[in-house]
């Protein structure tokens, strides 16, 4: 694959507040963040988190935007630093060795600026109190990690390579020239039962980061997209997920991608307030549509 083929990634997303966060007056714990792919050779890197809803969790909107941008400056260190690698195969073995310690490790220490610029305040502690139960407030005092929890998932698109990693729930779609759609083949998570997610947060949470590394061949996916999933839980099932991931590939080449950049806010506001009614966080790679990239929020 040459520049021009690795530029023709563009890139865009969108993270809106639920239906039933803006119902409730909670914040979009949410978060999205990417870098486009530069003309030196620098890779497309996209990342989004979760954080949690839980009364727990009272500060998970900043632990989701600390996720996100510890995943992309990582990925792209990452990218950069086996560039020259060889064998495709190291660098499968390498990223599973070293991202989720590296991930989860440098996110801590975010965490731990945060808190230590701002400790959590009498104000946030009496508010969790009208949600969680004492026995919550109890863990929150001894471990003020938790008040940051959050999923997390990003993935990596470079000349050779695409590679995603994944902490909790959440999907990650590619979609082909002819539009049919399927997930990326990441390793189940076993302690994914019914609501409940891995964390950022949760002991050993290394342990529980899952990494895929896909080779570029000449039919390279069109589309690469990520959801938290909020976006899944909207539809009745996956086969409605897998049609959205066609369809928006469509819209891209039907309108343009600055126009799908513009409308992709609304669309997934009406997508949470008919269907899960979470945040809603989408982040988009696509090999197709108008020749600029939109600008970051």
């Amino acid at each position: 694959m040459h520049d021009d083929q690795l530029l023709a990634w563009r890139i865009t997303g969108a993270t809106v507040r639920g239906a039933s966060h803006r119902r409730s007056d909670l914040p979009n714990q949410d978060a999205l963040a990417w870098r486009s792919p530069t003309a030196s050779g620098a890779p497309a890197v996209l990342a989004i988190a979760d954080g949690h809803g839980s009364p727990l969790y009272i500060r998970s909107d900043r632990g989701a935007r600390i996720a996100v941008h510890t995943a992309i400056a990582l990925l792209a260190d990452f990218a950069a630093a086996h560039a020259t690698t060889p064998a495709l195969s190291a660098v499968k073995r390498v990223a599973a060795e070293r991202l989720p310690r590296d991930l989860v490790l440098t996110w801590n220490q975010g965490v731990a600026a945060d808190l230590a610029a701002e400790p959590i305040s009498e104000r946030e502690i009496a508010a969790a109190k009208i949600r969680a139960p004492r026995a919550a407030l109890d863990r929150l005092a001894d471990d003020p990690r938790l008040a940051y929890g959050a999923t997390l998932l990003a993935a990596v698109l470079t000349q050779r390579y695409l590679l995603a990693v994944q902490l909790g729930d959440g999907d990650i779609l590619t979609v082909n020239d002819d539009g049919t759609a399927a997930h990326w083949p990441l390793a189940p998570d076993p302690l994914l039962i019914a609501n409940e997610t891995t964390s950022l947060c949760s002991p050993d949470a290394w342990r529980h980061v899952r990494t895929y590394l896909q080779p570029v061949h000449a039919a390279a996916p069109q589309l690469v997209l990520l959801a938290t999933d909020g976006y899944a839980n909207s539809f009745v099932d996956q086969g409605g997920l897998l049609q959205a991931g066609g369809d928006m590939l469509t819209a891209i080449r039907d309108e343009g991608l600055a126009a799908v950049s513009r409308q992709l806010p609304a669309w997934l506001r009406a997508t949470s307030a008919a269907g899960s009614g979470d945040d809603i966080t989408v982040a988009l790679a696509v090999r197709a549509g108008d020749p600029q990239p939109s600008a970051q929020p």
